[in-house]
């Protein structure tokens, strides 16, 4: 992942004004910013459990019932079910990797109370506008990584699903030859 603006572009810009509302703005957007990252990550968390939960579920159900749909198949055709259940079990398995917590860069006491910008309050205001930029960055680095995870669980769950429609509807074209 590229970023938008370097930290030396953004000290650099944080040093190109000098109007004090300029820095209670950003402040401010930077709170937001922050608050939106933490949120995009929690929702992520949520979607990536629910998934889990759901591809277990349905490989538990179809593990529960093969010995009926496996027993009563001779034909190649009981690979699709099969490969699905692994598809949907790998699934799972991603999906849960992507709930691991990562590490993350976050405000720090000495940040919060950096020694070298006590002197001024405009000056510790840039310098945490500067350390909300790069705590957005980290967040935005796990969240990419945590939404890579959760778009291949989706594919795993997507083709799972083609391939136990695929075998559902041979089932029914071949009842309803009968």
């Amino acid at each position: 992942m590229t970023t938008d603006i370097s930290e030396q572009q953004v000290r650099e810009r944080l040093a190109s004004y000098e109007d004090t509302k300029v820095t209670d703005e950003l402040y401010s957007f930077g709170q937001t910013l922050l608050h939106d990252a933490v949120e995009r990550l929690n929702k992520s968390d949520s979607k990536a459990g629910a998934m889990a939960g759901y591809a277990g579920g349905v490989v538990a159900l179809l593990a529960s019932t093969a010995k009926m749909w496996a027993g009563n198949e001779h034909s190649w055709h009981i690979l699709l079910p099969m490969v699905a259940t692994a598809l949907l079990f790998l699934a799972a398995v991603v999906a849960v990797l992507s709930l691991r917590l990562k590490k993350t860069d976050w405000l720090s006491p000495d940040e919060w109370m950096k020694k070298e910008c006590l002197e001024s309050g405009e000056r510790l205001r840039r310098y945490h506008i500067l350390t909300m930029w790069g705590v957005h960055e980290s967040l935005d680095v796990a969240y990419q990584k945590k939404t890579a995870a959760i778009r291949k669980a989706e594919f795993l769950m997507l083709a799972a699903w083609l391939l136990l429609a695929v075998s559902l509807f041979d089932i029914a074209r071949r009842y309803a030859a009968l």
